[in-house]
């Protein structure tokens, strides 16, 4: 079964494998960049996984506008205590697990 929880400082590696198949290096998030995010948005970082294996991810600071913004990509703010909106900077599913969709159609 699928499950679904907050991101924790040991899934880096598979974090860091899954993003570097969905975009390409200009495009990637940097290992730094998730180091932050992990440590300033836990709460807003999930992970999909199955026995032990990281399916895919999303993740994105809540902030105080309506629309992101280059600078998001670059550097975030720790989430407020209340209010906001959920922003999204990244949304990724592992290729096995496309795979594994597409067979099924």
């Amino acid at each position: 079964m699928i499950s679904l929880r907050n991101v924790q400082t040991t899934d880096i590696e598979q974090l860091l494998f899954i993003e570097n198949e969905g975009f390409s290096i200009e495009e990637a998030a940097t290992k730094e960049a998730f180091v932050e995010r992990i440590q300033l948005i836990p709460d807003t970082f999930i992970v999909a996984e199955k026995e032990g294996e990281i399916l895919g991810y999303i993740n994105g600071p809540v902030i105080n506008q309506l629309y992101i913004t280059d600078d998001l990509f670059e550097k975030i703010q720790k989430n407020p205590q209340i209010g906001g909106y959920q922003s999204i900077l990244g949304l990724v599913v592992s290729k096995k697990q496309e795979i594994k969709v597409l067979q099924k159609y």
